[in-house]
């Protein structure tokens, strides 16, 4: 049975009339409500830069560095069961490798002949269970987060606008906070005391 895209699919409606899901949910426990974010790896401009190391200079993030997770109102470690989801149906348009060279995920939100297409990025993961070509529903995993220093785990999820300027697509990154309606903690080092 093939899969059909969403009403919205077609339409220029922004990310928050969706109400996207959060882009993470645990195989058992709690059930997550909000977000654990580094300091370095909040959107917008930065000190430093955490992944690399890079104590010096301002850097631009777009996106979030997520750490851990909230669920029964306390803040929590990712761990092998936390998994990636979809925040709201898509289509996996790209898997590969990130700048880091760590398994991630490129998705669209919209259709390819819409002027405004959503989409939304899930780098610096440990593997990923998803192809190009799939279609996803809402909440479904699509990877797991990658170990990192101290046998910490973290992933980077973005998600903005490929927007048509001068004859080219342009990839306009937004705030993910505002946009999925979240408690979001922030900490400054891995690992984090809970």
């Amino acid at each position: 049975m093939r899969q059909q895209k969403p009403q919205w699919w077609d339409n220029l409606l922004p990310w928050r009339a969706l109400r996207p899901f959060l882009p993470l949910a645990t195989l058992s426990g709690p059930k997550v409500t909000g977000l654990v974010v580094h300091r370095q790896g909040q959107y917008g401009k930065n000190q430093g830069n955490w992944v690399t190391g890079d104590p010096a200079g301002e850097t631009s993030h777009f996106g979030l560095d997520i750490i851990g997770w909230i669920g029964n109102s306390r803040a929590h470690v990712l761990n092998p069961s936390v998994v990636c989801c979809s925040p709201i149906d898509g289509l996996v348009a790209w898997t590969g490798k990130d700048e880091h060279g760590y398994p991630s995920i490129n998705m669209l939100h919209s259709s390819r002949k819409a002027e405004r297409r959503r989409f939304s990025f899930f780098g610096d993961l440990e593997e990923v269970y998803v192809r190009a070509g799939q279609l996803v529903t809402a909440g479904a995993p699509l990877g797991r987060p990658a170990i990192f220093r101290r046998n910490c785990r973290f992933f980077h999820f973005g998600m903005g606008y490929e927007i048509r300027r001068d004859g080219k697509w342009h990839d306009i990154f937004i705030n993910p906070d505002p946009t999925l309606k979240t408690k979001i903690i922030v900490r400054s080092n891995l690992p984090w005391s809970i």
